[in-house]
């Protein structure tokens, strides 16, 4: 199981490994009906988990400073300080609350929002 997972889904998961242990999983043709469809899209289901490679430097002009951070193997280093996360970085560097991964044009946004916050 994910360590990720919410409370729902793992009760979800549980019931049914209870549920399958006392009626049988799920018959041959069930399988292989959702295996063929797992390999039609050619993609692994689930969404993907976005990796940054350690050593990456990750860089953002705000208010006229450029900021520079470095991937670490567990977190992110700035200013000779260790972040856990890109959130921590950006809270650190902006004062407030930001995403991240968006604050470092690393996330995808459906409406165009200002450069320079």
């Amino acid at each position: 199981m994910p360590g990720h997972a919410s409370r729902a889904f793992l009760v979800r998961a549980v019931a049914y490994g209870l549920q399958a242990e006392v009626y049988g999983g799920l018959d041959t043709k069930t399988l292989r009906l959702l295996e063929r469809a797992g390999r039609a899209s050619g993609k692994a289901s689930g969404p993907q988990r976005r990796q940054l490679s350690k050593g990456s430097k990750l860089f953002r002009e705000w208010h006229g400073e450029v900021y520079e951070v470095l991937v670490l193997d567990k977190g992110f280093a700035w200013r000779g300080e260790t972040y856990p996360s890109l959130t921590a970085v950006a809270r650190a560097i902006t004062g407030t609350n930001w995403n991240g991964w968006a604050f470092f044009g690393l996330k995808r946004r459906t409406e165009k929002a200002p450069a320079d916050g």
